[in-house]
């Protein structure tokens, strides 16, 4: 009975190292996963006065681009104070790179946001937008003029809009002219009078 005993404690006792084991190498595993930053675990042996220092390498995942970001470039003119945002696809040079190269490719643009999704650059001119329009009747056709910073009138394009299906009121704002500013508003005023 004695020698039972005996056996079933030493079973015990291996099953009880054996699940302390386990945990430690499970905690130590699951340590090692984690992201640090630069920190430093510090071990004392109390018995020795030794300290231990390690440093764990940091796994940095800085946000980069993709084949999917969208690139927008907004440009504030000062002489008008309007801003005028192009929008394009990356381009493939420019796909898996982070904040810093895409601001090396970039000199002369201010990273406004980045992220995987879009990049907004921004920049200032010191000058006058392309983007200023008026719409005239002359010769019962709807002529486009650009209008530059000195408000001369440049013509810029003949419509096929006729006055023959204007109404009287729209024939009147035409005769006097309608000032539409960006390409966008253009286009839906142009829209409204076809």
């Amino acid at each position: 009975m004695g020698r039972k005993i005996y056996v079933g404690i030493c079973i015990l006792i291996i099953i009880v190292l054996g699940i302390l084991a386990g945990i430690y190498l499970y905690d130590i595993n699951n340590v090692s996963k984690d992201n640090f930053n630069n920190e430093t675990i510090q071990v004392e042996d109390l018995n020795n006065n030794i300290e231990v220092t390690n440093t764990l390498e940091v796994v940095n995942q800085e946000e980069k681009t993709t084949p999917n970001t969208l690139m927008i470039y907004k440009i504030y003119y000062t002489k008008c104070n309007h801003y005028i945002n192009e929008y394009k696809d990356i381009d493939i040079s420019a796909v898996n790179l982070t904040e810093e190269e895409i601001k090396d490719k970039n000199k002369d643009w201010k990273i406004e946001e980045f992220s995987e999704k879009q990049i907004v650059f921004e920049r200032e001119e010191e000058a006058f937008c392309d983007q200023h329009f008026k719409l005239k009747l002359v010769n019962d056709n709807v002529i486009i003029y650009k209008i530059d910073e000195n408000n001369n009138e440049i013509e810029y394009q003949t419509t096929d809009i006729t006055s023959e299906f204007l109404t009287n009121e729209d024939i009147l704002k035409l005769k006097q002219g309608i000032l539409v500013y960006g390409r966008e508003n253009l286009t839906a005023v142009l829209e409204d009078y076809e």
